[in-house]
Parts: C-alpha cells; sequence; structure tokens
C-alpha cells in the first residue's frame, strides 16, 4: 500500500474531499503528526516518495493504532447506546399498547367480557417486570440488562399477543357501539310511538271536549281514554327507561353482525295499542257532527283562502279611495271584513256546516261587489290623479313665465335711461301688467281645471309676445349702437350664415370648434329653451373662460 492509503484515517480534512491527491495526504499528515518544522531534517519528499529517518515509520504507526482504538471504542459505546435505545423503545412501546388496550376496554364497556380482561390483566402482568427494570436505566446499559428479550422468542410471542388482544378490543368496541346504537334506536323509536299515541289520546280528547253526552258514549271514551293514557304513561316513564337501563343481551366474541332482539320493545308498545284503538274507536262514534263541520272546512277551504286573499288586496284601495273621498267603497268591504269575523265564530263552535258553507258563499259574494265597486272608483281616481299632474304643469308653466317676466324687467333695468324710449316704457308696463297677472293666478290654482288652463295659456301668449318684442326692441339698439361705430355695412334684416360670420371676424382657424357650439345653440333653440337665459350661460362661459387669461392684449385702438 502507499503511504496516503496507509495512514490517511490521520488526515480527517483531507479525507472528506473527493479525489483528493495522495501527495496532499502525505504531506498534511507527516506536517500534523511529526511537524512542519522538521521537513527536510526528519523527513524529506522527492517526486512521488517520501524519505523518512528511522522512528519517524514507528511514530506514525503508533499514533495511527492509538487513533484506531479511539475510534473503535466511540463506535462500541454508540452501538450500545442505540442498541439500548432500541430495546428500551421496544420494551416501552409494548407497555404503552397494553395499558392504551385496558383503558380503551375499561372506556367502552368491554372489560365486562372476561376473557378479554382476563387476557389483558395476565399480558400485563407478564410486561410489568421489564417496564419496572428499565425505569431510570442507562441506555448503554440496556444491552447487558435486556440482553435476554434479544435471545428469547417469549417476549415477541408476548409482543404479538399483547398486539391481538388490542386489535381484538378495537373490533369488539366497534361492534358494541353498535349493538348499543341499533339497541338504543329500538328504544327511542318505542319512545318515540308513546309520543305520538299521547298525542292522539290527547286529539281525540279535544275533539270530544265540547261533545253532548246523549247516550253514555262520550263517558265510555273518557274512560278509554284515560286507560290508554295511564299504560302509555308507565311506558314512557318507566317501562321503556328500565329496558334501556338493562341493555341488550348479545355474544360480543361471536363472528358476523350482531343481531339485536327487540321483542320486549315491541311486546310493551303491542300492549298498549289495543287500548288506544279503542279510545280511537270511542271518539269516532262521538264526533259526527264535528266530522261534518271539518268536512265543509275542507270543502271550502280554498274559496274561503281566494275570498279572504282578494280581500287583504283589495283593502289598499279602499283605503286610498277614503281618503280621496270617494263614498261606497270601504263599505263594501267593511261588509265583507264582518262577513270573514262570522266565519271565525262558526269555526270556534264547529257545530253548523250547513251556516258555514252558505256564509263562505256569502263571503265569496261580498268580495266580489267591494272588487267592482273599487274598479269603478279607479277610474275617477285615475282622472284626479291626471287632474293633479295637470294642474301641478301649469303650476311650473306660471313659474317659467314669471322668470321670464322678471329676466325682461331686469334687462330693462339695466339699460341707461338715456337709451329707453317710449315703446320700451311701453313695454315695461306691459311686463308688470303680466307679471302681477301670473302671480294672481298663482294664487287660483285650485279653479275648474278648463278655467285655469284658458287664463294660463292667456298670460303665456301675452308674455312670450312681450317678451319679443323687448328681445327685439334690443336687437334694433345693438344694430344701431354697432352701425355708429362703424359696423354698419354688416347689418342687414338678414343675418350672416354663421360660417361667413366666422370668416368675418377673422376666426376660421377655429371654425370646426366655433361650428360645435353653434349645433349645441341650434338644440337648444330646438329644444324651447329660453333665449335670455342660453345667452347668459354663453356670456358666463366666455367670461369664465377667459378670466385668467393673462396672456391675452388686445391692440390698442389707433
Amino acid at each position: 500500500r502507499t503511504f496516503a492509503e496507509e495512514f490517511d484515517l490521520l488526515d480527517w480534512s483531507s479525507r472528506r474531499a473527493a479525489n483528493v491527491d495522495g501527495r496532499v495526504v502525505t504531506e498534511a499528515v507527516l506536517r500534523s503528526i511529526i511537524g512542519g518544522e522538521h521537513q527536510g531534517v526528519l523527513f524529506a519528499f522527492g517526486y512521488n516518495k517520501v524519505f523518512m529517518k528511522s522512528g519517524v515509520l514507528s511514530r506514525l504507526r503508533a499514533v495511527m493504532l492509538l487513533y484506531t482504538k479511539q475510534i473503535v471504542r466511540k463506535v462500541q459505546s454508540r452501538w450500545r447506546a442505540f442498541k439500548g435505545t432500541k430495546l428500551v423503545h421496544r420494551v416501552t412501546e409494548t407497555w404503552l399498547t397494553v395499558t392504551a388496550a385496558i383503558a380503551e376496554a375499561k372506556a367502552t364497556g368491554v372489560w365486562s367480557v372476561a376473557a378479554i380482561s382476563a387476557a389483558l390483566e395476565e399480558q400485563q402482568g407478564q410486561v410489568k417486570p421489564w417496564w419496572e427494570s428499565i425505569q431510570g436505566l442507562d441506555v448503554k446499559s440496556a444491552v447487558t440488562k435486556l440482553e435476554p428479550l434479544v435471545k428469547d422468542t417469549t417476549f415477541s410471542k408476548l409482543v404479538s399477543r399483547i398486539e391481538a388482544t388490542a386489535k381484538q378490543v378495537k373490533s369488539v368496541a366497534s361492534r358494541k357501539t353498535s349493538a348499543d346504537a341499533a339497541y338504543s334506536s329500538s328504544i327511542q323509536q318505542g319512545l318515540a310511538d308513546v309520543h305520538d299515541m299521547l298525542a292522539e289520546i290527547s286529539r281525540i280528547e279535544e275533539d270530544t271536549e265540547g261533545v253532548v253526552d246523549t247516550d253514555g258514549g262520550k263517558q265510555r271514551c273518557e274512560e278509554a281514554c284515560a286507560a290508554a293514557r295511564k299504560r302509555l304513561e308507565e311506558l314512557r316513564i318507566t317501562a321503556l327507561p328500565d329496558l334501556k337501563n338493562q341493555g341488550p343481551t348479545y355474544d360480543l366474541l361471536a363472528d358476523g353482525p350482531i343481531e339485536v332482539d327487540s321483542g320486549a320493545v315491541d311486546a310493551l308498545i303491542a300492549s298498549v295499542s289495543g287500548l288506544v284503538d279503542n279510545a280511537r274507536k270511542c271518539g269516532h262514534e262521538i264526533t259526527v257532527t264535528r266530522r261534518e263541520f271539518q268536512k265543509a272546512i275542507a270543502e271550502s277551504s280554498q274559496q274561503r283562502a281566494e275570498a279572504s286573499a282578494r280581500l287583504d288586496a283589495l283593502k289598499k284601495d279602499a283605503q286610498r279611495c277614503m281618503t280621496e273621498g270617494i263614498d261606497g267603497v270601504m263599505d263594501c268591504v267593511n261588509a265583507a271584513s264582518e262577513l270573514e269575523g262570522q266565519l271565525d265564530d262558526l269555526m270556534e263552535e264547529a257545530s253548523d256546516a250547513a251556516a258555514f258553507l252558505a256564509t263562505v258563499k256569502e263571503l265569496s259574494e261580498a268580495v266580489a261587489a267591494a272588487a267592482a265597486a273599487i274598479s269603478k272608483a279607479k277610474a275617477e281616481l285615475e282622472k284626479r290623479e291626471q287632474e293633479r299632474t295637470e294642474r301641478t304643469a301649469l303650476g311650473s308653466r306660471l313659474d317659467d313665465l314669471a322668470e321670464r317676466v322678471a329676466e325682461g324687467l331686469r334687462s330693462l333695468r339695466l339699460r341707461p335711461a338715456v337709451q329707453l324710449e317710449s315703446k320700451d316704457t311701453d313695454l315695461a308696463g306691459e311686463l308688470t301688467a303680466v307679471s302681477a297677472e301670473v302671480a294672481e293666478l298663482r294664487g287660483q290654482l285650485a279653479l275648474p281645471l278648463d278655467a285655469l288652463r284658458t287664463k294660463v295659456s292667456a298670460a303665456a301668449a301675452r308674455a312670450d309676445k312681450v317678451v319679443e318684442a323687448l328681445e327685439a326692441s334690443a336687437q334694433d339698439e345693438f344694430s344701431r349702437r354697432r352701425a355708429m361705430f362703424g359696423g354698419g355695412a354688416r347689418v342687414s334684416s338678414a343675418l350672416d350664415h354663421p360660417e361667413e360670420f366666422i370668416r368675418q371676424e377673422g376666426v376660421q382657424d377655429h371654425e370646426d370648434v366655433l361650428m360645435r357650439i353653434y349645433a349645441g345653440v341650434k338644440e337648444l333653440q330646438e329644444a324651447k329653451a329660453q333665449r335670455s337665459r342660453v345667452k347668459r350661460c354663453l356670456d358666463h362661459f366666455v367670461k369664465h373662460a377667459f378670466a385668467g387669461d393673462s396672456a391675452f392684449d388686445p391692440p390698442g385702438r389707433a
């Protein structure tokens, strides 16, 4: 072997690296064991050999032997600890398995099975010495202490038996749970049957409560109900709970599903069924009238329900008619409501089926009469609603007239006195008269609709005439003043086309935007917007847009 192969164990860092050159290992070993300061004295390196003085190789082999012994001791110690821990875990797991099986058996009631409880106690007693022996035991010494477990097959067999018993406990517990659930279900079903029978006895007693006893039938029915109730209460309070506490009888260790015998519950229910049947028969014999009334209710239930639903739907319209002062409608609805009350009284008595059917018929007829009255009244309601809508529209029209007149008067007040002509003064007087007329009409909105409509139309016509004359006067004044400042060349009876006017003003670069503005104004005119208001809006938009334009610097006049 080479030097590196014999002594590479002494160089741990080189051995961890893959594909390390033998020279590297040799240099590392000699420098770490002999000392790097002795290189060239006690040892020297050739191209592929190392030269050592006498004693160096012996020293290296002694160090190698010592290092090997230390590694062997560590491996032995750790192996004993590993083996001891494994044995301790095996004993611990076995002990926990048997104790867990015992706990589950006691919790689920399986402990009552003698074969299982005896097997678990025996197995726990066999494991207990081993469990006690490892308490406080060092894992290294556990190998010696528990060595018999490794060689003796008895413990392995014991572990197998414990695991089999634990599995059996789970299986038996599952079977017991299923059997108990089935038995409990049969008891609950018996109690439910008893509850239903008690409810039926109560219904029989209620149905026969108001029946007059003429031949002793009611007394027999009461005695039959009392006997059946007594026996049912015994089953509910005593017999069935005692059966539940006793529990079912079954073989938990047998193969196959467990069959739960519910014969005892069935026998108890059968013992009381005859008493209930007798009470049911007695009650049936004395409730012929009650049954006839129930038949009448069933026959007329749909007719009554439809009439009641229709009556409820009519009450809102009837209330509206009463609010509007339309007489007669609420009386029809109240008459139908009184018939509903009579039906409730007849149902409480439950004795006169013929009267009940006749009253249901009367109710249907009364509801039909109320519906006809409301249908007739709705035409009047619609007429009044239309009249209110038109009066509201006329009031809004008066508000618009008042605003137009006020705007005209305001424009006249803004003119200098020197510019006012006699015709303007006349227009102001006419506007004042129209304003007074509009104010008077506002207080006369309760007039007959035809008269109010005529007066509002006349006032609107006069207002339109005066406002148009005022606007024409303002336009004439504007044209006159424009002519005074050299603009008369463009004044004509016919206004220039918008595109021509844009070119004359020298803003043809913005023709698209200006034509869109003109189109919007045209739409407002077609929508009957008030001219003065549109003009004020446009003036405001121009002022608002150019308000902060500090760069605007118009040229001075010559």
